[in-house]
């Protein structure tokens, strides 16, 4: 069962980037790749990714979305939990457009009804500060008209819809109604970390109805298909034999922690390679793990202790391969307060070593008062989201520190590579605003 704390004191954390990776840093990074046989990181946290594999539901999704795309239905409410690869598949079907479609990208996330029209417009390439809301709605549906009968119905992308403010959705009500001889003069698709079915029995979403949204959960990869994505994205880096890097054993292991979704499975798959590139190549730094998370001996088991202002709120037994903190009903520690993001942070368990991933949260998450991406947990750490604070607590001897070049290598080749910075036209972390660029001509 999830534990749920209620906020009870503000704090004022700053929206965190981690890109402080300099030159040095960069071809170390770069060096330890090549030991590995590998010519560039297989496994981007930034910028385009060095191939698209695809799978079961993948393929579905993208099939969903051509359909979307292809008839009269207003609205579309793609989800899936964070580092799923929701914006990867979204950027494919955008890609896959005819040229010249007008596509604007906004961010839901708190956003009310003025704010989300100001930004809509915005992203057409409007920049003119419109007093009311009705003017906004006017100069939209003259917009979307005159684009409609060019034959090219504009899209409407709000990312982390689940947090829109009612407002704003009751103001989606007055999108979707904009037509051209009946048919619909624009296209929008509502991306969410949350279920469909459950976002749409809130009480907010409610006002959209279930019959008038077509709706898409995606799903995770299987572990053969985990298998797979692993291995291609290394023959894509230039390994000729992906196996002698992550076996198939390995790869098992990295699916039974990620549960199959793609950006955690590649992290984890960083982590790995950052602990091969410390001890040598040719010598797995990690010991494959099973399926499952095998029982803990008696006093092993390790715990999170939550305090909140230096008080102990509750401390919990880490007993599963995954453990993920933020406000969504769907976490395992659930938090209400406005400085954590739905999903903030996710912790991974593979037998004695734990690894901490931030899921792009808003706010950033710190471990020992130093912000971080990902990295892994030694005993004793203090990992810090918003105005909570979560120990670490485990047995030392059981859960072994790693090297410092271990943690300095996983923490360097999450950071943007000079490559990735020289060539990445993408200045926008979702990667969508480089695709919607090149295909305007803006």
């Amino acid at each position: 069962m999830a534990l749920i704390i209620r906020a009870l004191a503000p704090n004022t954390v700053g929206i965190l980037t981690n890109r402080n990776s300099g030159r040095h840093d960069n071809e170390r990074g770069q060096l330890a790749l090549r030991d590995l046989g590998l010519q560039v990181q297989p496994f981007r946290t930034h910028g385009a990714p060095i191939l698209v594999v695809q799978y079961d539901s993948h393929n579905l999704a993208r099939r969903f979305l051509a359909d979307f795309f292809a008839c009269d239905a207003p609205i579309a409410l793609f989800s899936g939990p964070p580092l799923s690869g929701k914006t990867t598949i979204l950027k494919e079907s955008i890609a896959a457009r005819p040229p010249g479609l007008a596509v604007s990208v906004v961010d839901g996330a708190g956003c009310r009804a003025d704010e989300l029209l100001q930004n809509a417009i915005a992203g057409y390439g409007y920049r003119e500060k419109l007093a009311t809301q009705g003017e906004m709605l006017a100069m939209l549906r003259v917009f979307c008209r005159q684009q409609t009968a060019a034959g090219l119905v504009p899209l409407l992308v709000i990312d982390n819809a689940h947090e829109l403010e009612r407002d704003a959705l009751e103001v989606l009500l007055r999108l979707e109604d904009f037509r051209v001889q009946q048919s619909s003069a624009l296209q929008i698709v509502l991306m969410s970390g949350s279920g469909s079915a459950s976002l749409l029995s809130q009480g907010a979403f409610s006002v959209l109805g279930r019959d008038s949204v077509l709706r898409f959960d995606l799903g995770p990869m299987s572990c053969s298909e985990t298998i797979w994505y692993l291995h291609r994205k290394l023959q894509a880096a230039g390994c000729a034999s992906p196996r002698d890097i992550l076996s198939i054993e390995r790869c098992e292991g990295i699916y039974a922690a990620s549960g199959g979704w793609p950006g955690i499975a590649e992290r984890m798959a960083i982590l790995k390679l950052a602990a091969d590139m410390a001890h040598g190549p040719g010598r797995p730094a990690i010991v494959p793990v099973k399926d499952s998370i095998e029982a803990d001996s008696e006093g092993s088991c390790p715990r999170l202790l939550l305090t909140l202002n230096g008080e102990d709120v509750d401390t919990i037994d880490f007993t599963g391969a995954r453990f993920m903190i933020g406000r969504s009903t769907h976490n395992d520690l659930i938090i209400d307060s406005r400085f954590i993001s739905r999903y903030h942070v996710l912790l991974t368990r593979q037998n004695n070593e734990v690894l901490l991933m931030d899921l792009n949260s808003r706010n950033g998450t710190y471990v020992n008062s130093r912000p971080v991406m990902q990295t892994i947990v030694r005993p004793n750490d203090i990992i810090s989201v918003g105005n909570y604070r979560v120990k670490f607590i485990a047995d030392a001897a059981t859960f072994a520190e790693p090297s410092s070049t271990t943690q300095q290598l996983a923490e360097t080749i999450v950071m943007r590579s000079l490559e990735d910075l020289q060539n990445s036209d993408d200045k926008d972390a979702t990667g969508i605003l480089s695709i919607i660029q090149d295909k305007t001509g803006a």
